[in-house]
């Protein structure tokens, strides 16, 4: 971001926030299913790196999030599971097998929470990241309870926008760090800790 990255949970959520709402109200549909596609493109060009996965956990974008409809779209074509998160009341997620089904709330097999441990990649959302590995998320501590069901090993990636990779976030010790970044120019980037 160009101005100081606030030191402040919840002032850097405003900030980013209101970046991203500006970002997707400015945003054509044509330049966010292009935004989708090179998503895609730098995961594949990723994949094609590394022993193919069985399973890939993801999220289910919000309107504001990077996109990643075309990232499940591509798993699925090459025969790959996708698993997808259900909030649970208590801000818990619970996973589903959603190769078959497509993106929709109540579709798939329903795995319970511990169906993240059956993925073998996990792309997890964020508002920022830090090169430290330090994800800034939403607030509701939904991926703080799951980080710790993914297997040992498992390359776990944050997806951001470009800006969103910064020097620092705020972080509390319950916080869980990830292994990596997917930003649309970027591409995939391992973040060491």
């Amino acid at each position: 971001m160009a101005r100081e990255f606030p030191t402040d949970k919840s002032a850097a959520r405003r900030l980013i926030r209101a970046g991203r709402t500006q970002r997707r109200a400015e945003a054509t549909e044509q330049v966010w299913r292009e935004l989708a596609a090179g998503l895609a493109e730098h995961v594949d060009r990723w994949l094609a790196h590394r022993p193919a996965p069985r399973a890939v956990a993801l999220y289910e974008s919000l309107p504001t999030e990077p996109p990643m409809d075309a990232v499940a779209e591509l798993l699925r074509a090459n025969g790959i599971r996708v698993l997808t998160p259900e909030l649970l009341p208590d801000k818990d997620l619970s996973w589903r097998d959603r190769s078959d089904t497509g993106l929709g709330a109540g579709l798939g097999l329903d795995l319970g929470r511990d169906g993240i441990g059956q993925a073998d990649v996990v792309l997890v959302p964020a508002l920022a990241i830090g090169r430290d590995g330090t994800r800034l998320g939403q607030g509701g501590g939904s991926y703080d309870r799951v980080l710790p069901r993914v297997a040992p090993g498992i390359p776990v990636l944050a997806v951001v926008f470009d800006e969103e990779l910064v020097d620092a976030v705020p972080s509390e010790p319950h916080d869980r760090r990830v292994d990596g970044v997917l930003t649309p120019s970027g591409g995939v980037r391992d973040l060491k800790y």
